[in-house]
């Protein structure tokens, strides 16, 4: 019976080191496009501000995250004349802006 339990440790140090391996190999994806490229970003206009992530390891899911952020709905409201973020962004969705 030890041998089984020795084995099964063996097994999963070996899997949990292959997992980490195949985590830290994986490339950063951008949900519109690459930074700096001729991508019109819909809502956002078509200036791409963001910037470029070097290393961005363990922060993927902030990455992705910047990339789809909204402005303040106050400042959106005062520069489309909109009472809400909301109607602005339906609008937006069905291109009548």
């Amino acid at each position: 019976m030890k041998k089984y339990y020795s084995f099964f440790l063996l097994a999963c140090i070996v899997i949990s080191l292959k997992a980490q391996e195949n985590l830290q190999s994986r490339e950063i994806e951008y949900p519109f496009a690459a930074p700096k490229s001729e991508v019109n970003r819909d809502v956002f206009g078509s200036k791409d501000d963001r910037k470029e992530v070097k290393d961005a390891e363990g922060y993927e899911d902030f990455v992705r995250a910047t990339a789809v952020m909204i402005r303040r709905p106050e400042k959106v409201a005062k520069k489309s004349g909109h009472k809400s973020l909301a109607k602005y962004l339906k609008k937006a969705r069905k291109g009548r802006l």
